[in-house]
């Protein structure tokens, strides 16, 4: 009974602070995007995805809400809205991803910088975003399963 207990404690400060780490992650990433929203949207232009109209209040609107969702991960508020947001997000990253290397685009990734210190989009960053949806997933899960729905 005490080895339960022990168990469960310890699962909690794990799930804790992975969803603290993942959240801290999305606040790192929206950093670069929301200091320069025009370079953001060139980003986002470049990706030859979203009509025109949509592209410059996306480059608006995406970062603070990473940021906002990462927040939230790392105050441990309103986290099942904040993870299912940041998951759509990396599946959506993900295919934009996937559609850039498809269609053989030279782009920047737009991930986590901006400008001459950005990543161009590769495998690598197909296979980071699927690393990060997989703990995303996982985070989602581990959250339903401490708290079920009502």
């Amino acid at each position: 009974m005490v080895e339960e207990g022990m168990r469960g404690r310890f699962s909690d400060r794990v799930y804790t602070i992975i969803r603290m780490l993942f959240g801290l992650l999305f606040i790192w990433a929206s950093w670069d995007k929301i200091l320069d929203p025009a370079g953001f949207a060139r980003v986002i232009y470049n990706y030859r995805v979203l009509p025109d109209l949509l592209i410059h209040p996306s480059a608006i609107i995406l970062p603070w809400l990473e940021m906002g969702c990462g927040v939230l991960l790392v105050v441990g508020r309103m986290t099942r809205g904040s993870l299912v947001i940041l998951n759509s997000l990396l599946l959506f990253f993900r295919a934009g991803l996937g559609l850039g290397l498809y269609r053989g685009l030279d782009i920047e990734c737009g991930c986590f910088s901006l400008g001459s210190k950005g990543e161009k989009v590769a495998w690598q960053t197909l296979t980071r975003d699927a690393v990060l949806l997989g703990l995303g997933l996982s985070l989602m899960l581990s959250e339903y399963k401490r708290r079920p729905a009502r």
